[in-house]
């Protein structure tokens, strides 16, 4: 028989916080693989200011306990360059204490990332890029914000090429369609808390934009709309003969008579949404 004595609840020294990793800080869009992981940057802030806050950090996944693959390295380099700040790593098959799996854990210390206060080091924004087809918004937007961190791209060519590598852009149906995607994929990113959510389309009308505004109050993101401003941005006929995807001219046109001014985006994105939409127009 042991002998008893009273055990206190531990309240100092070198408190440590277990964070899982999948479902945690990074989520999944599609197929489960861990290099397709894509970072919850709000989340990994909020483990951050734990860090700075002087707590010590350890990411306990599971990864690879019944493969026994070692992702040790991989999941390192991943978290390092999520920006995650961390004192060590155990995965499920290395650390000083690997991790298995389980279905559930119960204890009366467990809290759930939700649960912590939103931390933000950043100020999100939302660039809507505006332009006609062959204008170059699309090497604007990836001349700018391609390689940056903490940023996510929403283009709906893919949405918009069939498995012939047709371009369905003119098909009305289609250009609906591609349009209520990249709108769920833009909710998506700001649930995510991305700090750069960039619109990269024609979004030629008000009508287009104004879903996009709608979320952007809804998760606090400042609004700046981008144009490319080349010599050839405003001109159909130039804009014709520079577009990759051989749309029509009188379909430029089109874009051309319905465009919706930035001036006027501005005026009722403050009287809608309240909204200061900055105005930006670079090369």
């Amino acid at each position: 028989m042991p002998e008893f004595y009273e055990c206190k609840v531990f309240t100092g020294g070198d408190q440590e916080i277990y964070v899982d990793i999948d479902e945690t800080i990074c989520f999944y869009s599609d197929k489960r693989s861990y290099d397709l992981a894509e970072p919850h940057y709000g989340n990994i802030a909020k483990i951050n200011k734990l860090y700075d806050d002087g707590y010590k950090i350890i990411y306990n996944t599971a990864r690879g306990f019944k493969t026994k693959v070692d992702f040790y390295d991989f999941t390192h380099q991943q978290l390092l360059g999520w920006g995650c700040k961390f004192h060590e790593l155990n995965t499920g098959t290395k650390g000083k204490r690997p991790k298995s799996t389980f279905y559930m854990y119960v204890d009366d210390k467990a809290i759930r990332i939700e649960e912590l206060p939103e931390v933000l080091d950043y100020d999100k924004k939302m660039i809507i890029v505006r332009g006609l087809p062959g204008s170059g918004k699309t090497y604007l937007t990836n001349f700018l914000y391609k390689y940056k961190k903490n940023t996510v791209i929403l283009n709906n060519d893919d949405i918009w090429t069939d498995r012939n590598g047709n371009y369905l852009y003119t098909n009305k149906e289609w250009f609906r369609i591609g349009n209520e995607i990249s709108i769920v994929k833009c909710r998506n990113a700001c649930q995510k808390n991305f700090e750069n959510v960039v619109i990269d389309n024609p979004n030629t009308t008000w009508k287009e934009i104004e879903p996009y505004l709608a979320l952007a109050k809804e998760y606090d993101y400042n609004v700046e709309v981008l144009e490319p401003n080349n010599e050839w941005s405003k001109d159909s006929d130039k804009c014709l003969n520079k577009t990759l995807h051989s749309i029509p001219k009188e379909v430029i046109d089109k874009h051309v008579k319905i465009w919706t001014s930035n001036e006027e985006l501005i005026d009722l994105g403050k009287e809608i949404f309240d909204i200061d939409i900055i105005k930006s127009e670079r090369f």
